[in-house]
């Protein structure tokens, strides 16, 4: 039957194949555990990017949103700037805000003149004026500050004062005002 010789002959045989089998199994084991040790990676860096890119995505959405408020300020600071050809609505204004206040107004606007342009190309033109204003002094502080609210840009470069009466400021008295007036020209 068997004699020992070939016992031991079949064991080292079978010992041989398993221990190539074994040493296959823990190559594949050493490569995939690579393998997915790279895809880990991989994984992880693809995540801190995906949220990399969403915070990148939620500046971009504030960056929009703050464009389209600066884009709207932009409307509102260039419609400041009344047409140096039209400018009947602000004098109209103006005159109103007087006879609301209780105060007589004589008026004089002067010729427009280029002040500046700006990068988009419209130019801003200056207009010189003159107010002759006949009241109080309580009315021409109200006066003041509602000519402060309009919504144009105008700078009031001297004021007088005479009153009447050295004793009472509060007497009607004689104001003039001059002034600027920014406006821009028709394109």
């Amino acid at each position: 039957m068997l004699n020992r010789k070939v016992l031991i002959s079949y064991i080292i045989k079978l010992s041989i194949f398993f221990l190539i089998l074994l040493s296959i199994s823990i190559g594949i084991i050493v490569f995939l555990r690579i393998r997915i040790e790279k895809i880990q990676t991989t994984l992880q860096e693809n995540q801190r990017l995906i949220r990399s890119l969403e915070r990148r995505g939620e500046t971009i959405s504030e960056l929009r949103k703050q464009f389209e408020e600066i884009k709207t300020t932009d409307t509102t600071i260039i419609d400041a700037f009344p047409y140096s050809d039209d400018i009947l609505s602000t004098i109209n204004s103006i005159e109103l805000i007087a006879n609301t206040h209780g105060l007589q107004i004589v008026k004089q606007f002067g010729t427009p003149t280029l002040f500046m342009t700006i990068p988009d190309g419209t130019k801003i033109s200056v207009i010189p004026f003159s107010l002759s204003l006949q009241g109080n002094v309580n009315s021409l502080t109200k006066f003041l500050s509602a000519v402060e609210s309009l919504p144009y840009f105008v700078s009031i470069s001297s004021a007088s004062l005479q009153s009447q009466s050295t004793s009472d400021w509060n007497n009607i008295s004689s104001i003039s005002l001059s002034g600027s007036l920014y406006t821009r020209e028709r394109e």
